[in-house]
């Protein structure tokens, strides 16, 4: 059974764009990026893949996929666990290994 399909107001940053913005970011910081991801909305994403395939990690930096809408259109942002809104959070479950 399938949900419901979203529709999103803002069209993903072109793939290129996408590249560019994350060595930039990288660059810039100041932060050690111990424990950084690159959270990115699933339609940026998709286009990200057009160019770099299913590759799981863009520069070393795994992604988090997050539907937050206000993602969409912006591309990979640089982004360390401390820095999610709590509704990121409170949807991520712990891996079950078994005991």
């Amino acid at each position: 059974m399938r949900g419901p399909v979203l529709s999103y107001s803002s069209p993903p940053m072109p793939a290129a764009e996408q590249i560019e913005s994350a060595a930039e970011q990288l660059e810039r910081t100041a932060r050690d990026l111990e424990g950084a991801t690159w959270a990115i909305h699933p339609t940026d994403l998709e286009e990200l893949r057009t160019v770099i395939g299913a590759a799981v990690h863009l520069q070393g930096r795994y992604f988090t996929i997050a539907a937050d809408p206000e993602l969409v259109g912006m591309g990979p942002r640089l982004v360390w666990p401390d820095e999610w809104p709590d509704e990121w959070s409170a949807k991520i479950r712990p891996s079950r290994r078994p005991v």
